[in-house]
């Protein structure tokens, strides 16, 4: 599998172990290399802490990507984001993009 983000990309061996319908899976990594494992910790670190990677990072110097594109979103309180997306989904099960990124940006003015 290969999962990207913000630029960085890891590939890997793994396994669904576990999968919650609307939330997401659990993967057992059977294979990875040390360069992947350093950009997938790398990755993790930057949704953990609503961070950008650091491959994003060096592209700041690009011009900006236009609002209604999908340029990536950061959460500059991921708790109260998380807080915000476990309300909305004791509530309902699917959630758009556009939902998201409007319940990110209204947990963080504090709507």
């Amino acid at each position: 599998m290969a999962l990207e983000l913000g630029g960085l990309r890891a590939e890997m061996l793994g396994e669904v172990r576990i999968s919650y319908p609307f939330l997401g899976m659990g993967i057992a990594f059977l294979e990875i290399s040390e360069e992947n494992r350093r950009r997938l910790g790398e990755m993790v670190r930057a949704l953990a802490f609503g961070l950008r990677p650091r491959a994003a990072r060096a592209e700041e110097d690009q011009p900006p990507v236009a609002a209604s594109s999908t340029a990536e979103k950061t959460a500059s309180d991921p708790r109260r984001a998380l807080e915000a997306l476990v309300d909305f989904f004791g509530k309902r099960e699917l959630l758009t993009r556009e939902e998201f990124y409007g319940i990110l940006r209204n947990s963080q003015t504090g709507r």
